[in-house]
C-alpha cells in the first residue's frame, strides 16, 4: 500500500526485513504516519526472503529441514502483520541519499523524489564479509549468501556439488540445506584457525543463555557429518583456478596441499553491518576488534550520532532475526517517547521485555565471534590478488601506494582508483583497510574507512536532474 511519496512522514523506515517491518508495525499501531522503502519486490529481507511463496519452494527442496520450516512460519506471520498494517509501503525503491531526516532522496518507478520525516529508521541489514583471494573473480566463485538468495527466491539448488569454503554459521546452514534438499557439498573447507575453539570456550557459559542457537549449531554439524561430507579444518592458502571459469580449488590443510576439481566454489567468512547509507548520512562508526568490522555508534535505544536517525537490525550489529526485531522495538519505543506519544514511565515499561530479550540474544555473539574469527592473514591479501574488481587493482598496487605514503583508504583511492567503482568500496574496502594496517602497524580504528558519497545506489544523472521537489 502506498500514497504520495513526496511528502513528510512521522517516520521513514529504510528496509523491510525483520527489523524494518517490526519498527513500521509498532510505530503505525501507535498512530504515526510511516513510510517504508525497500529495494526488494516483497517484504522479508534476506532471512525472510520470498516467504509468501516459500511453502511451494521449500516443499520441493527443504521439506526435511526444521530450521527452514520454522523460519518460514515466523516470516509468514511478520509479513502478514506488516502488509495488513496502516503503512505506506514502497517496494522496489532505492534510498540513495539522506542529508537529514528532512531531506531523503529516493528512486521509485524510474523517477527520483525527495521525501521527509521527523525520524528515520535505517534497517538495511548486513552484507557478507568480502575476503579477496587468488581467483575469487572467476565465474563459478560466489558467496554463500548469493546461493541462498537463489534458493529462497526460486528454489534453485546447484546442479553440481559445490565446494563450501570459509567459516561461520551460514556456511554450515547452507551445507545442511543442500543435504536436506537431496544434494550435498563436494567438501567443506573450514578456514578457522586452530586456536579458535580454545579462544571461544571462555565465552561458552554466557552463550548458554541463548542455548537454542547452540543446539541448532550442533544439529547442523551432525547432519553434515551424517552425510559423510569431506570436512577439512584449519584450511589456508585457498586458490581458485581455471582458464575462463572455475575448474579447481586448491588449498592447504595440516601442511598438505590438496586440489578438488569443481565448477562452483561458495565462499563465506561471516557477515558485517551494511554501512554505506549510514556513512553517507554522517553517522559515526567505530571499529569492533571482536567483530572485525565497523559498527555504527549508537546509544541504548539505537539512536545514532546524527540527530533523529536510528539504526536497528544487523546494520546496528550482527544479532540475527530475533535480535533485529527486538532492537527495532527499542528504537520504536524511543521514537514514540520523543514524539510525545508515550511518557518516560511508559517508555521504561514497554522497553523492559525487548531489552531483556535483546541482551539474551546478544549473549551468544562473543562465543560466535571468537569461534569463527577470520584469521588475520586472510583479511589482508598480498601479491597479485585482485582486491578491487571494479577498477582491477591488486594487493601489490595498494601496498605500493602505502609505501609511497598513503595512510588511509581515501588516499589509496586517490592514488589507485580502488573503491571508485560501482560498489563504492563495499567489496574492497575491508581489504584495503587491512593492507594499510598490516603495512604500517596502524590500528584499524586509526586507518579509518572509505567515505561514502551520494548516490549510494545507482541513479542516473538524468533522473537526478529531473528531481521532483517537495
Amino acid at each position: 500500500m502506498h500514497t504520495d511519496i513526496a511528502q513528510k512522514y512521522d517516520v521513514v523506515v529504510v528496509g523491510a526485513g525483520p527489523a524494518g517491518m517490526t519498527a513500521a508495525i509498532t510505530l503505525s499501531e501507535y498512530g504515526l504516519r510511516v513510510a517504508v522503502f525497500d529495494e526488494q519486490a516483497q517484504p522479508g529481507g534476506q532471512v525472510y526472503r520470498n516467504v509468501e511463496s516459500a511453502d511451494e519452494l521449500f516443499a520441493k527442496v527443504l521439506v526435511t529441514d526444521p530450521l527452514s520450516r520454522a523460519t518460514v512460519k515466523q516470516g509468514h506471520e511478520l509479513v502478514k502483520r506488516f502488509l495488513a498494517a496502516d503503512i505506506n509501503y514502497f517496494p522496489q525503491s532505492l534510498i540513495w541519499n539522506i542529508e537529514s531526516p528532512a531531506v531523503i532522496a529516493v528512486k521509485w518507478n524510474g523517477r527520483v523524489y525527495q521525501t521527509a520525516a521527523c525520524h528515520v529508521v535505517i534497517a538495511t541489514g548486513a552484507q557478507e564479509r568480502p575476503v579477496p583471494f587468488e581467483g575469487w573473480q572467476l565465474p563459478g566463485v560466489m558467496g554463500v549468501g548469493a546461493a541462498q538468495i537463489m534458493l529462497k527466491g526460486v528454489g534453485a539448488l546447484p546442479k553440481s556439488e559445490p565446494v563450501l569454503c570459509g567459516s561461520g554459521p551460514l556456511l554450515y546452514l547452507y551445507g545442511a540445506q543442500l543435504i536436506a534438499g537431496g544434494s550435498r557439498p563436494a567438501a567443506i573447507l573450514d578456514t578457522a584457525s586452530p586456536d579458535a575453539t580454545i579462544r571461544s570456550l571462555r565465552h561458552l557459559p554466557a552463550a548458554f543463555k541463548a542455548i537454542k542457537y547452540l543446539k541448532e549449531g550442533v544439529r547442523l554439524l551432525r547432519s553434515i557429518s551424517a552425510a559423510d561430507v569431506p570436512h577439512f579444518k584449519h584450511v589456508t592458502d585457498v586458490k581458485a583456478s581455471g582458464n575462463s571459469k572455475l575448474e579447481r580449488v586448491e588449498f592447504t590443510t595440516k601442511g598438505t596441499t590438496k586440489s578438488i576439481d569443481s565448477d562452483l566454489l561458495l565462499i563465506h567468512h561471516g557477515v558485517i553491518p551494511e554501512l554505506q547509507l549510514l556513512r553517507a548520512a554522517g553517522v559515526d562508526c567505530y571499529w569492533s576488534d571482536s567483530g572485525q568490522c565497523w559498527h555504527p555508534l549508537l546509544d541504548e535505544w539505537g539512536a545514532s550520532s546524527t540527530e533523529d536517525i536510528f539504526v536497528c537490525g544487523d546494520g546496528a550489529g550482527i544479532n540475527g532475526a530475533s535480535g533485529a526485531e527486538h532492537s527495532a522495538l527499542l528504537a520504536s519505543i524511543e521514537i514514540l517517547y520523543r514524539a510525545g506519544v508515550v511518557n518516560e514511565t511508559q517508555r521504561s515499561k514497554l522497553a523492559a521485555g525487548p531489552r531483556q530479550q535483546s541482551n539474551k540474544d546478544k549473549s551468544i555473539r562473543p562465543f560466535l565471534e571468537a569461534k569463527y574469527r577470520v584469521p588475520e592473514n586472510l583479511l589482508h591479501p598480498s601479491g597479485n590478488t585482485l582486491v578491487c574488481r571494479c577498477e582491477s587493482v591488486t594487493a601489490d598496487q595498494i601496498a605500493e601506494a602505502v609505501a609511497q605514503g598513503c595512510r588511509g583508504p581515501n588516499q589509496v583511492k586517490a592514488f589507485t582508483r580502488c573503491g571508485m567503482g560501482a560498489c563504492q568500496g563495499r567489496m574492497c574496502g575491508p581489504a584495503v583497510e587491512a593492507i594499510i594496517a598490516s603495512a604500517t602497524g596502524i590500528s584499524r580504528a586509526e586507518v579509518g574507512h572509505f567515505r561514502a558519497r551520494p548516490p549510494v545506489r545507482p541513479v542516473s544523472l538524468g533522473a537526478i536532474a529531473a528531481l521532483d521537489q517537495m
